[in-house]
């Protein structure tokens, strides 16, 4: 047993907003833990800045351009043998390559799944932790490769996530509307991201996280 891990407390940090979702996994976490560890006794948490260094397990749900920047920056400081699990509203092979660094050891399932699938693949993870062979590497984040807007972009989105058009960006800034056009194409190229709505949700995520400002 690994010095970082309790052997009678497990913490536990879930991030979605669904609150059904929540009640319902940590349901099934009670039940699954104390069943296989009787020893256990687990802690709830809302996922926080100040509380990511005390998690054994995070969950995460991952948004469509969740993996291409840095939405949960703390996670940097997380225990250095730790769980992520992060929850996909689609299929995880197609959402999590090129993940961040914070991310790249991170266990990924589908919401959709089975549940007896999601237990399985959770236990054999949490057993990794368990055995030192889980993420054990020191996060950098000046090797991270999540995304860094230009001065340009970063006004555009600035814009963008206050429900001006193209058309009133372009005035602002006096450019192009194409170039607006070109700028937002190309971010929502490199995120995957299918739909303008998607792109305003991911645009308001990241504000919340780190302001956009005109600065």
């Amino acid at each position: 047993m690994h010095p970082d891990i309790n052997n009678t407390t497990l913490n536990i940090a879930i991030d979605d907003q669904d609150c059904f979702f929540i009640l319902g996994l940590e349901a099934v976490l009670t039940d699954i833990f104390t069943a296989r560890f009787p020893d256990l006794t687990l802690y709830f948490h809302r996922l926080q800045d100040g509380n990511v260094k005390e998690m054994d397990i995070i969950f995460l749900t991952l948004h469509p351009g969740d993996k291409i920047d840095c939405m949960w920056p703390a996670l940097a400081y997380r225990k250095l043998r730790s769980l992520v699990v992060g929850f996909c509203e689609h299929s995880p092979t197609e959402s999590t390559d090129n993940l961040l660094f914070c991310l790249s050891k991170a266990l990924w399932l589908d919401k959709c799944s089975p549940l007896t699938l999601v237990v399985q693949k959770l236990i054999l993870a949490w057993r990794d932790v368990l055995a030192g062979s889980s993420d054990t590497e020191m996060r950098d984040c000046t090797r991270c490769s999540r995304l860094r807007l230009t001065e340009q972009q970063r006004k555009i989105a600035y814009y963008m996530i206050r429900d001006y058009s193209n058309h009133d960006i372009a005035r602002l800034l006096k450019i192009n509307i194409k170039t607006v056009s070109v700028h937002k194409y190309f971010l929502m190229e490199k995120m995957r991201l299918r739909s303008n709505q998607q792109f305003i949700n991911f645009l308001r995520r990241k504000n919340s996280v780190a302001a956009l400002t005109l600065e």
